[in-house]
């Protein structure tokens, strides 16, 4: 016989809302290519999550946008310009699915007068 409450435990489960996984904030511990990640093991049950990356010189409104990762491209980087016409701000976003870690990193700008950081990891669709 069917059990209706087994059945609609596995939907919900398995449904493809949107998820906060993860909203510990990282900045580059540096300036350049090295990133700094952060493990968000829960992205080993999504084909597909979001990345809350935020960027700006220090005294500036900043760029606050929605990043999409798919497991199927695979390890994948994402970068984020911000200018103000003096000012040039350049940061990256990078997932590695075989280790479940976003990272990111601050390019172009100094560390200690640009705004730049992850501040949301949000699952989309699972496996």
């Amino acid at each position: 016989m069917l059990d209706i409450k087994r059945l609609l435990t596995k939907l919900l489960v398995k449904a493809d809302v949107p998820k906060q996984l993860n909203a510990t904030i990282v900045k580059p511990s540096s300036s350049g290519w090295e990133r700094t990640y952060k493990t968000v093991s829960a992205i080993a049950d999504y084909n597909m999550i979001g990345v809350r990356f935020q960027i700006s010189s220090a005294a500036d409104n900043y760029v606050d946008q929605l990043l999409i990762f798919y497991r199927q491209i695979g390890n994948w980087t994402q970068s984020i310009t911000w200018n103000n016409g003096s000012t040039y701000v350049r940061g990256l976003v990078t997932v590695n699915w075989d280790t479940n870690e976003v990272g990111v990193a601050l390019i172009n700008g100094d560390i200690n007068n640009a705004f730049c950081r992850i501040s949301q990891v949000v699952g989309l669709s699972h496996k």
